[in-house]
Parts: structure tokens; sequence; C-alpha cells
């Protein structure tokens, strides 16, 4: 018993875990410390794809843009294209590596001081199709998810 009580004493002066919720405590921070350590280093970093082909169905011309809302950094565009009345403009594929909401962002270059439609993107590659109608009461650019590309751009 003596034994026993000497043992916690000495682990409790050593900073070393007692017990065996202690030890699972202690093997927690330290999964913890490394995981958060692998990730800063970039060991772990995830990646993301994203292509868009934008229809316009808009009687003026749009300019279409792959943005990328990162936090504690201002947004990137990392792609951009016009596209004019009736025709097809490609975005990407751009590679996004890390975190951040990458957004599909649409704007009438016509139309100074609206800010623009954006539409959260899905890794992948993407169909959207905009048009004229009015939102409501206000006039200007609607852009809707139509599905997934055929063939995947590039491929």
């Amino acid at each position: 018993m003596r034994a026993a009580l000497n043992d916690r004493q000495a682990r409790a002066r050593s900073g070393r875990p007692s017990g065996v919720f202690g030890r699972a405590a202690a093997g927690l921070a330290a999964g913890v410390l490394a995981g958060a350590g692998g990730s800063v280093l970039g060991g772990c970093e995830s990646s993301s794809t994203y292509s868009v082909e934008v229809r316009n169905g808009a009687r003026s011309l749009v300019r279409a843009r792959i943005v990328l809302d990162a936090p504690f950094e201002n947004d990137a565009t990392l792609d951009t294209t016009d596209v004019r009345p009736g025709e097809v403009g490609t975005l990407g594929p751009v590679v996004v590596r890390g975190v951040g909401r990458v957004a599909l962002s649409v704007t009438r270059p016509s139309e100074i001081g609206l800010p623009p439609v954006e539409e959260p993107l899905d890794a992948g590659a993407w169909v959207y199709e905009t048009d004229d109608r009015s939102q409501f009461g206000v006039d200007g650019v609607t852009v809707m998810r139509i599905g997934p590309q055929a063939t995947e751009p590039g491929k």
C-alpha cells in the first residue's frame, strides 16, 4: 500500500499523468498536438479542383470568376472570364489547397456598383447558366447550377 502511494506521489512530482484517465488524457493531448503540428507543417494539406462552364442566357455580357474567401486573408480571384450573350465560357480547372470558401461570382460589367451574385462551389466540374430574371423585384443577373459537366475539361 505504501509503495503504491509513494509511486503516485513520485508521478505527481515528475509531471507524468497517473491512473488510466490521466494516461488517456495525455495520449489524447499528444495526438492532438501531433495532428496540429503535421497540418501546420503542410504534410496533411488537402486540395480540391474546381472548374465551371458558364452558359450566358442573359441579354448582356457577364463576368464570371472563381473566388476564394480564405480565413485571415483577402479574397482571391482564381480565374475569370467574360461571356457574351448566348455564348459559353469556361473557368478552371483551378486547384485550391488548404481551407476557404470557394464560390462562383457573376457580375455584369455594365452594372457598376451592384454586388456580384455568388454561388458556393463544390469541388468538381459544374455547369451554371445565367439569365435576366429579376429577383425580389430587383433587375439583375441570376445564376443557376444546371448540373455536373459531362466530362471534366483537360481530360
